[in-house]
């Protein structure tokens, strides 16, 4: 039996294991192979992910206890003694819940490919072996990191790295969290060849799981409202997850007459991801909710305009050329009247699609590496620890 990653497919091996470049756990190129260990690792996560959430609510309520009104909680428990409750429950949900992150952190230093495992580990490794020490030998630590005499624990999440400016903002308003605490890490791109559409900018491309928080049944009547111009429209994402809204969609599509015009791809990765991106002229999102839209980064890394709803994080992640000039159209969220109009102007219009073109090209360059992400996250790791 031959194991691949779904992410980098050109990793094969004769055996299971995980992928050096990504961390992600190899699947059989087999279709319906390996079930039974696939049942067994899900069968293993799961276990240790309710384990690590009955542990891991009072830690979080004793670390946060004191923004809520009214609550003494350092009163009732000393911080002497909470303060090996929290060591004592954050323990195994690090140790052993959380140690393959650990693991595959170690392969990716070995292999020198570093990937998401690695900035896990950093993270959670900083913040826990740093409130580990100051809780066992909290003497070693200069006075400027005392308070109250204490040295100050981040057994709970020390800051929160957040993907967007809107999520930031959602986050300061929702909950009580201090503003210099919270901080962005934007996601990055990797480079890629510009697309170089058509004239006619016929093919539209949508590239997200297909669930109903993603909009696509929006999209489908939408797309009914155009039936009079020429386009054809790719679905590329996973329809594994919400099995009776893909059901659903397939019926609405035959209802509204475009069946015929709508291909459902499923989940494309790597290098069948990249063509469908070569291949398309805009990218299409509908969704009810982003918290970034790392689907538009990535089309704007092909020089891809976008027709998307300006819900969360779209509008950021879409940005502006330097000129001022935004590189797609935004919609009001839920309204297929809206989003058809959006769709009928970009077809119909010739000088709207150079214009938007010209945008995207020019926004291009503008978007951030992943090196960059990974700066920003060691920033506030480093200033966490210090």
């Amino acid at each position: 039996m031959i194991y691949t990653c779904p992410m980098h497919p050109e990793i094969e091996q004769d055996r299971s294991g995980h992928c050096p470049i990504c961390g992600m756990t190899l699947e059989p190129k087999t279709i319906g192979a390996g079930d039974e260990e696939e049942q067994k690792e899900i069968s293993s996560l799961s276990r240790k992910f309710w384990t690590a959430l009955v542990l891991t609510i009072p830690v979080l309520f004793i670390a946060m206890s004191h923004a809520i009104p009214g609550l003494h909680v350092d009163a009732m428990l000393p911080k002497r003694i909470s303060k090996w409750i929290e060591f004592a429950l954050t323990t195994p949900v690090v140790l052993w819940a959380g140690g393959f992150f650990f693991t595959r952190a170690w392969q990716s230093i070995v292999n020198r490919s570093l990937n998401m495992f690695t900035l896990i580990a950093v993270g959670v490794g900083a913040a826990y072996f740093y409130s580990a020490v100051a809780a066992i030998a909290p003497g070693i630590f200069p006075q400027s990191l005392w308070s109250n005499g204490e040295v100050g624990l981040y057994f709970e999440a020390a800051a929160v790295i957040t993907t967007s400016a809107w999520t930031r903002e959602k986050l300061l308003s929702d909950y009580a969290l201090a503003v210099d605490r919270v901080h962005v890490a934007e996601p990055g791109t990797r480079p890629a060849a510009p697309a170089p559409g058509t004239a006619a900018g016929g093919r539209l491309l949508c590239v997200a799981a297909v669930t109903r928080q993603k909009g696509h049944d929006l999209l489908l009547a939408a797309l009914a409202g155009i039936r009079d111009l020429s386009w054809h429209c790719d679905v590329v994402g996973s329809l594994e997850r919400e099995p009776g809204f893909v059901a659903a969609l397939r019926r609405q599509a035959e209802a509204l007459h475009v069946g015929d015009r709508v291909a459902f791809r499923g989940t494309q990765v790597r290098d069948r991801l990249d063509s469908a991106y070569a291949a398309a002229d805009v990218l299409v999102l509908p969704s009810r909710a982003e918290t970034f839209g790392m689907v538009v980064s990535e089309a704007l890394a092909r020089g891809l305009p976008v027709i998307a709803t300006g819900v969360g994080g779209v509008p950021g992640a879409l940005g502006r050329a330097p000129d001022g000039r935004p590189p797609g159209l935004l919609v009001r969220p839920a309204d297929q009247q809206a989003l058809a109009a959006a769709l009928r102007g970009w077809l119909s219009d010739a000088e709207l699609r150079a214009r938007l073109r010209r945008a995207a090209a020019q926004r291009r360059p503008m978007l951030p590496r992943w090196s960059a992400t990974v700066d920003c996250v060691v920033r506030v790791l480093a200033a966490v620890a210090a």
